[in-house]
């Protein structure tokens, strides 16, 4: 009797696949298609966001619908300059919690133009402290609003 070939277990959202990786293609399991920015935050989008409330200590985000809509759109602009790079919920996140602790002209960001656009996208997720919310390390956004 020949032996067979061990079968591995994935986990994946609490639901278990055997994978028997004798039989699996040569490429691993095949990719699904790639989803729209919106589709991966909650299907429609924006009602994700409106049922989200995050609390992170004494730092709780509740942003208006239109800051969050704002947001979806400022993701989804990110994600279509680079597809499959960022979590969009971690994005959104981030960009929240960044609005939260210096509130940012979210429409002036979404319309900025690429260079300007990406200074404060990427200035946030560096420098953005996920444990407290707040920016460190002396960074200021561009478009932060006005006094």
């Amino acid at each position: 009797m020949e032996p067979s070939a061990p079968i591995r277990t994935i986990v994946i959202v609490d639901k278990a696949l055997p994978v028997n990786s004798a039989a699996s293609p040569p490429g691993g399991l095949p990719k699904p298609p790639p989803k729209t920015c919106a589709q991966r935050v909650g299907g429609g989008g924006s009602a994700f966001l409106r049922r989200t409330k995050l609390d992170r200590g004494d730092n709780e985000m509740n942003n208006t619908t239109t800051e969050q809509d704002v947001i979806l759109q400022i993701v989804e602009r990110v994600n279509n300059l680079f597809p499959n790079r960022f979590t969009p919920s971690r994005l959104t996140w981030d960009i929240a919690a960044a609005h939260q602790s210096c509130p940012l002209n979210l429409d002036a960001l979404l319309n900025a133009d690429q260079f300007n656009f990406l200074h404060d996208v990427f200035g946030i997720i560096q420098n953005l402290n996920r444990e407290t919310g707040k920016l460190e390390n002396c960074f200021l956004p561009r478009f932060t609003k006005r006094a």
